[in-house]
């Protein structure tokens, strides 16, 4: 009885030891994929992603005796746990538990790269078709000349109302300047490359799009006058699905609060320069707007149980009314700040002659930056 005794003891802690290493080889490879102690993932970005998108756990029961011992590839580990039987005689033979675990893909901002050489494509011809900068005192972002915009598809009204309606989209891939596009490319990595890293290229190609587009059609009804380049509308509209994704995961975040000054910060110094002359703050609120609405429609984890359906609906009668009225407006020939004296605020300041540029009429236009 003693040696049987023993003999289950022993059985027993063997299993213990087979399930202690199993955890820590698994452990241990997801530490060192990740750079990070398994146990203390706090950051839904990473955390998240892995757990609800990426990782893929099987646990397979297999009628078969002892097999091979633990294996370990490049892409995945094989863990078999050999269990033997128990001499009690209620107690059946427990089968061998395998657990594969494959690592997950991490995914690439390939459209944030792409779209970001497209941009610096897109100032060489600027710089290539002017035959050089404009002096500083015409152009102090260091790029081409107003015309040349123009001929390579800002947003002018004139030649959108002659059937170029191309030009809702064409101002999204053109800056006025290297600083203009140093400065936006700077933003758009740092927010686009988290939102595609998280949610996929699909999504984040048509918030990209739709609040890029929401953004000049903003600004083609409140500034008809002023010509408008830059995809500050598509920008806007990543940081305000970003700051949906913070709202819904607030308490899986860690340091949420620090997050969320961070991004009002930045909203903030980036709204103030829309007030400076020549910067549209139409397009930004346009961008803002439609972006908030694309992504409580597409991204998959924001989510309120069985308000899902009501807020997709409400979501998408927003944005169809936004374009619809906006669209109206623009076919009417209508100028939004004729009925909205005060709304020209928003993009300007009422010292010196800021607000100037905001009512010249059509032929004189200046160039307005996003």
């Amino acid at each position: 009885m003693a040696n049987k005794k023993n003999s289950k003891e022993k059985s027993e802690r063997s299993f213990s030891n087979s399930i202690l290493g199993t955890l820590g080889i698994l452990s241990k490879n997801k530490q060192k994929t990740f750079n990070q102690e398994w146990d203390k993932f706090t950051s839904f970005q990473k955390a998240r992603s892995i757990i609800n998108h990426q990782e893929d756990i099987s646990l397979e029961f297999l009628a078969e005796d002892l097999v091979n011992p633990t294996t370990i590839t490049e892409n995945e580990t094989d863990v078999s746990v050999d269990v033997p039987e128990m001499d009690s005689e209620d107690s059946q033979p427990r089968p061998k538990t395998q657990i594969l675990y494959e690592e997950p893909v991490i995914r690439r901002p390939w459209f944030i790269i792409f779209i970001s050489i497209v941009h610096i494509i897109m100032l060489c011809v600027e710089i290539i078709k002017n035959k050089g900068f404009q002096s500083f005192s015409v152009n102090p972002w260091f790029g081409p000349s107003v015309s040349v915009l123009i001929d390579l598809g800002a947003k002018y009204e004139p030649k959108m109302k002659d059937g170029q309606y191309y030009r809702f989209v064409t101002p999204i891939f053109l800056h006025v300047g290297i600083l203009h596009l140093l400065m936006n490319l700077f933003f758009q990595w740092k927010g686009g490359k988290q939102l595609e890293t998280t949610f996929g290229i699909i999504r984040t190609i048509i918030i990209y799009f739709v609040s890029g587009i929401g953004g000049v059609l903003a600004s083609t009804v409140f500034l008809p006058y002023m010509l408008q380049v830059g995809p500050s509308g598509s920008l806007y509209g990543i940081f305000a699905v970003l700051f949906c994704d913070l709202f819904h995961s607030w308490k899986e975040i860690e340091s949420p609060r620090l997050t969320l000054f961070k991004m009002i910060l930045v909203i903030i110094i980036s709204f103030g320069t829309g007030l400076l002359p020549s910067v549209d703050n139409f397009a930004h609120l346009g961008g803002f707007l439609t972006g908030t609405f694309s992504g409580l429609i597409l991204l998959p984890n924001i989510r309120l149980r069985k308000s899902r359906g009501i807020l997709v609906l409400i979501s998408f009668l927003f944005l169809g009314t936004y374009f619809g009225v906006g669209f109206y407006l623009f076919f009417k020939n209508a100028n939004a700040l004729s009925s909205c004296k005060f709304c020209k605020y928003i993009t300007c300041l009422p010292i010196k002659s800021w607000c100037d540029s905001v009512d010249i009429p059509v032929g004189h236009e200046k160039t307005d930056i996003e």
